[in-house]
């Protein structure tokens, strides 16, 4: 269902990894981080316009960059320049989340 999701919403990039930090128990997921790239030959894309939806079952969340709640993006490989990815760009979305999962 993510793999479909992904490809739903935004078809010229693809997430390489999605990774969840705890806290102190191994059930509390405090935050997410999804590496993100763009397929080849693919069109710059602003991710300031970027909106992601999270649902952890019983409540659908919809994250904007710099929004409330919103994402902040860290550039791996790039320099993001106004917040726009490039072909061959690698990038961190950070997600916290509202409460405990």
């Amino acid at each position: 269902a993510g793999k479909e999701a992904t490809q739903a919403v935004y078809s010229e990039g693809r997430f390489l990894s999605i990774d969840g930090i705890r806290n102190n128990s191994a059930t509390d997921v405090s935050s997410l981080t999804l590496e993100m790239t763009l397929i080849a030959g693919s069109k710059d894309v602003d991710l300031s316009n970027m909106i992601l939806r999270f649902s952890d079952g019983r409540n659908v969340y919809i994250y904007s960059h710099d929004g409330s709640p919103g994402f902040n993006l860290s550039w791996v490989r790039g320099t993001g320049l106004n917040s726009v990815m490039k072909s061959g760009d690698l990038v961190d979305l950070n997600i916290a989340l509202p409460r405990k999962l």
